[in-house]
């Protein structure tokens, strides 16, 4: 279980964002949170800034 945060483009501000997905290895769990915003808010990912990402290692 990784946990990301960032920043997402929303109209003309940039809105914060956290989320928690269920991925083999960090870069997976980042190509999803691109892959799950583009997806349900239509976003490019010039518009997603993927700032943390850390482990949650007690999953």
């Amino acid at each position: 279980m990784f946990s990301i945060q960032g920043r997402f483009r929303s109209g003309t501000q940039w809105a914060p964002f956290k989320v928690e997905i269920d991925a083999q290895n960090s870069d997976l769990a980042v190509e999803h949170c691109y892959a799950n915003f583009g997806s349900k808010h239509h976003l490019k990912r010039n518009q997603i800034i993927v700032e943390e990402v850390s482990s949650d290692e007690s999953s």
